[in-house]
């Protein structure tokens, strides 16, 4: 099916820059988006809990849950996962690399091609 949508501006540079990342087309990541997007609940957006499980990106069952106190996301990862074995240095060396990666490419200066 074709469709013409309106997309915001900061909101195409990002499905582009997601895109990039990934290695895909545009419209590509825009139809993964959009199927993501269904997975979730229509009670997610009240405070429900959405469990994204095979076919996601991540490994394993991880659940994704709104405080009621904070309207925050909490995340639960499955024990196994990798950030439970990880150092406070490690993670901090993580989160900086993927911001400076972020940063680099909204430059245009991806070190990705």
């Amino acid at each position: 099916m074709k469709a013409t949508l309106d997309i915001p501006d900061e909101v195409a540079r990002e499905v582009q820059r997601r895109a990039d990342r990934a290695g895909r087309e545009f419209v590509e990541q825009i139809a993964e988006l959009v199927k993501l997007a269904l997975r979730v609940p229509d009670n997610a957006a009240a405070g429900g809990t959405v469990t994204a499980g095979p076919g996601t990106a991540r490994q394993g069952a991880l659940t994704v849950a709104t405080d009621p106190a904070t309207g925050l996301p909490i995340i639960h990862s499955p024990p196994d996962a990798p950030v439970h074995s990880m150092t406070v240095n490690e993670l901090s060396a993580l989160t900086e690399a993927a911001l400076s990666e972020d940063d680099l490419e909204r430059a245009g200066l991806s070190l990705r091609r």
